[in-house]
């Protein structure tokens, strides 16, 4: 019997071990997954994931350096896409981890700030072409790459974590787990109008948002608004 119940690393990605208590709140568990393999899983999305959420954050930076008209537009239908590669992290990461991959904001922020004015150069000494301004070739060529880029990404990026498409079976099975372990740990993914009142009543929540706008202004105040000082300058 002992000898059937025994497991080896390599046959099974993980542990598990469940232990029910009866109290009226219901069944404990404690998931246990083999760190070297959730590691080698993370390792994956490293080479699939974070890459494309740097690509995806240097083209929503790139227009703000170089564009003066319905900025405010543009930065309104691209704010939601780092906080959402945030979330994405906090799925596939723990805590500790999830930090250094949220801040592939800045470093893309960095790049479009390195590059994004000598394109803009570039495409200017085109001058007209084909009937159409330089600055209409910027938003044209800027254009076509975004919209090439994102349709890869929506069939690239995966929908769920435990469902990725470049994961075997193990793996996903291993994700999985995941999942199940973090719900222990945060609850149910259940919306209740309930937590919409704690988060409006508490005040760490305007202190944040304060302190994120500040931060913002002075990290992307500078890039936005640098081509209309020097378009002032003469």
């Amino acid at each position: 019997m002992a000898t059937d119940m025994e497991k080896t690393a390599k046959d099974i990605a993980f542990e598990a071990t469940i232990t029910s208590e009866d109290h009226e709140v219901g069944t404990t568990a404690i998931i246990y997954i083999d760190p070297a393999r959730e590691a080698a899983v993370r390792r994956k999305f490293d080479i699939y994931v974070v890459p494309m959420s740097v690509i995806y954050l240097v083209l929503s930076t790139l227009d703000r350096n170089n564009t003066i008209a319905c900025r405010m537009l543009l930065n309104a239908a691209e704010a939601g896409l780092a906080q959402a590669f945030a979330f994405l992290f906090s799925t596939i990461y723990p805590r500790e981890l999830a930090g250094k991959r949220i801040m592939t904001t800045n470093l893309a922020q960095c790049i479009s700030g390195a590059f994004g004015g000598l394109f803009a150069y570039a495409v200017q000494t085109m001058g007209s072409r084909h009937g159409f301004a330089a600055w209409r070739w910027l938003f044209i060529i800027e254009f076509g790459v975004t919209v090439v880029i994102c349709g890869i990404g929506l069939f690239f990026l995966p929908g769920e974590v435990e469902k990725a498409w470049f994961l075997n079976e193990e793996e996903k099975e291993i994700m999985r787990l995941k999942k199940e372990r973090d719900y222990l740990i945060r609850g149910e993914e259940k919306f209740e109008r309930k937590w919409i009142k704690i988060a409006l009543t508490d005040p760490f929540v305007y202190l944040l948002g304060i302190a994120f706008f500040t931060s913002s202004v002075a990290i992307n105040g500078f890039g936005v608004f640098l081509p209309t000082i020097i378009y002032g300058l003469g």
